[in-house]
């Protein structure tokens, strides 16, 4: 949910497109990592096969855009837009864990002209999102914690996060920001030349994208910090080494939770249950990139389409704190970052989260997602958060999704089904909504027909047969799955890509049952599973300094 940065338009995909190819040949689809025909570039160009017809896709997206702020999907339950099978904090964890898939900064969303992807991490999932290079590169991120003398700290390492004390009740930034309680992720705030400016101090700015992320990412650090203190227990190391090989192991150790998070908490509520099962039994189907021709899954697939479907799931309003209850407006919790408004960080004790209103922690219940359809809250179309990306096009999230589905590797939803179809035949047994269209027409059908406002009549036919993927995976998620998981084929794509590196922590390490052991080190016997269970050990380790803001109870959980 990236606001105010600009990103390629439909035009300027097409331009590099065509710049990457021969003046004397038609662009290659999918830069050879794709059959002729495969790759989704939108409406196309009757008078330049391969390429798209760049004013009529303009206006193809733009009305299924405002069909997606305008049209309510229409749930034959009545039960509304509130999802009660994901706790809203599935949203923000999701979010966390697509940074940790990918580096792009939402500026260059494109590909390598051989049709490789140009900003998956080169370590997926290793939360090279929380910890970047570690504290040597990136010190800034992080604190050297010790009761030595300054004349004896050179060469020791800074192993703890940095994180800052809230704000005062009237907003003012505290005279010393490490002061307790320290629940918020390090900020900085610079003034030149009259203007005012702030900083996230975390390994990936983009986890400051909002005040729900920037929490999430400051309770993963939190967690590393006390980690660190468990490790030591109170003792100085003996040398810089040993200081550094005790921050490993507790890395070490939150990566081994956090992987276990996504297989047991994370995925079973995301995926729709029959794929995950397959998965679970038989493991992933293929390379993740699109090394060979015949790869059944490529990495934009998830990236530019499946996986962006969590934009649905965001809420119009959310709880932070209580009781009683602060409620702040998504508009809001999209300003409330150092970028945007430097002036209101680090946050106010309202704004401090307990996330037993994002996960379920015991013993109310946690406020639910949204459900998963094509329908985006309104502060989703905000014009000063997410401006047109060029002259003529629309504001708003739903444009760019379906821009960066575009021109960027993304298969069409045809050719999706048929290489799940050759290449995994069992896991095809497994939904007819992974090999039958008639299904995902209707689907396609049910919702283009539901609101008559917009007239898409012109585009109706190849709306149906060949949607936007982006557009047919929220459409499938409520069709298939009444909004509460995602689509069978959607989930294929997610499973694939993140089980294939989750696999490659478990086989490919050089010694996978180190981190399980500093695990258990770290964790105790009863190493988490769950979000909720990482939020209850974080809660019974974290002192009372941390949970109390004068006098004031500010609990974690």
């Amino acid at each position: 949910m990236h606001g105010g940065l600009r990103g390629p338009s439909l035009r300027d995909k097409a331009q590099q497109r065509i710049r990457s190819s021969p003046a004397d040949e038609t662009p290659e689809v999918g830069g050879g990592s794709l059959q002729a025909g495969e790759e989704y570039i939108g409406l196309e160009d009757q008078a330049r096969p391969g390429c798209p017809d760049i004013p009529t896709s303009e206006h193809f997206f733009a009305l299924l855009a405002r069909k997606m702020e305008r049209t309510r999907y229409p749930w034959s339950d009545g039960d509304g837009h509130t999802n009660p099978h994901i706790p809203a904090g599935y949203t923000y964890l999701a979010q966390f864990v697509a940074h940790d898939l990918t580096v792009n900064n939402g500026v260059e969303e494109s590909r390598a002209p051989n049709g490789a992807s140009t900003h998956q991490r080169p370590r997926p999932l290793n939360l090279d999102t929380l910890y970047g290079d570690g504290p040597t590169v990136e010190p800034a991120c992080f604190e050297l914690v010790t009761r030595m003398p300054p004349a004896l700290r050179s060469g020791w390492p800074k192993t703890r996060f940095r994180l800052d004390g809230i704000a005062e009740d009237n907003g003012l930034r505290p005279a010393d920001s490490a002061r307790c309680p320290r629940r918020d992720i390090g900020r900085a705030l610079d003034q030149r030349a009259g203007v005012t400016r702030g900083t996230a101090l975390i390994a990936d700015t983009r986890n400051d994208d909002n005040a729900v992320l920037s929490q999430l990412t400051a309770l993963f650090q939190i967690a590393h910090n006390l980690a660190m203190d468990r490790l030591e227990q109170g003792r100085e190391p003996a040398t810089p080494q040993a200081s550094f090989l005790n921050f490993m192991a507790a890395r070490g150790a939150l990566t081994f939770v956090y992987h276990q998070i996504l297989r047991h908490d994370l995925l079973p509520h995301l995926l729709d249950p029959h794929v995950r099962q397959h998965f679970e039994t038989h493991g992933p189907i293929g390379p993740v990139r699109g090394e060979t021709t015949h790869a059944p899954l490529a990495e934009p697939d998830f990236t530019n389409a499946a996986f962006r479907v969590g934009h649905a799931m965001v809420r119009e309003r959310y709880a932070f704190t209580g009781p009683p209850p602060a409620e702040h407006r998504l508009i809001d919790v999209l300003r409330r970052t150092s970028e945007r408004n430097p002036r209101r960080t680090p946050h106010g004790s309202d704004w401090i989260i307990s996330w037993s209103n994002f996960f379920d922690t015991g013993p109310g219940s946690p406020q639910p997602s949204a459900r998963l359809s094509p329908q985006y809250e309104a502060a989703l179309w905000d014009d000063t958060l997410f401006p047109p990306m060029e002259t003529g096009t629309p504001p708003g999230l739903a444009y760019r999704d379906l821009v960066r589905c575009t021109l960027s590797g993304v298969r069409k939803i045809s050719a999706l089904s048929r290489h799940i179809e050759s290449q995994a035949p069992a896991l095809a047994a497994c939904s007819p909504w992974l090999t039958d269209p008639a299904p995902r027409h209707a689907a396609m059908a049910t919702w283009l027909d539901a609101e008559q406002s917009i007239d898409i009549t012109p585009y109706r036919a190849i709306a149906i047969a060949d949607p936007p993927p982006l557009l047919y995976f929220l459409v499938e998620a409520a069709a298939s799955n009444n909004g509460h998981r995602s689509g069978p084929l959607a989930s294929v794509v997610i499973a694939n890509n993140i089980y294939l590196h989750l696999d490659d922590h478990t086989h490919k390490a050089s010694n996978p049952v180190v981190a399980e052991e500093a695990a258990k080190v770290v964790f105790g016997p009863n190493v988490p599973n769950t979000m909720p269970e990482l939020i209850k050990w974080t809660d019974r380790n974290l002192n009372m300094r941390e949970k109390t803001f004068r006098n004031r109870a500010l609990p974690l959980s």
